[in-house]
């Protein structure tokens, strides 16, 4: 069974020869690395059907809050240095758009512009990072560093 926890199978079922006689299957989760026995082998579709539904959905929430809790805002270029390699993650900011931007996030912190969220958090009286300037023409954005 190691080979297929290496290759991240969510769900591990183990038949011994008592449980094969009572009709039972234990589950095994890897994701919080939990147990339940006696689990009837008449419904384990429709049983494992509904986990693998409650597993997809914590594990969603998990990425979530994780990506919640590294994503910070800064308001300037001081404030993303402070906050790029201590403690890392991602950067919300304002963008004015300039490429020079994106050039000096390469060049002095090899960090890049992810992406241009959908779900808007940053007021939009923010400044943009680079030129300090509020504009309508700002854009909000997330800096990370490639590891």
């Amino acid at each position: 069974f190691n080979e297929y926890e290496q290759k991240g199978v969510p769900i591990r079922l183990v038949i011994g020869p008592k449980d094969l006689a009572e009709g039972k299957v234990e589950v095994h989760r890897r994701d919080i690395k939990s147990k339940e026995k006696g689990i009837s082998r008449s419904n384990i579709a429709e049983y494992l059907k509904d986990l693998l539904a409650q597993i997809q959905a914590e594990l969603l929430q998990r990425a979530i809050d994780f990506r919640e809790a590294s994503t910070y805002n800064a308001s300037s270029i001081a404030e993303l240095e402070t906050k790029i390699d201590n403690p890392g993650g991602f950067i919300r900011a304002m963008w004015n758009g300039d490429i020079e931007l994106e050039k000096l996030l390469k060049e002095k912190y090899k960090a890049t512009i992810r992406c241009m969220p959908d779900d808007k958090k940053l007021d939009s009286s923010i400044p943009c990072i680079f030129s300090g300037q509020v504009s309508e023409d700002n854009v909000e954005i997330l800096i990370a560093k490639a590891y």
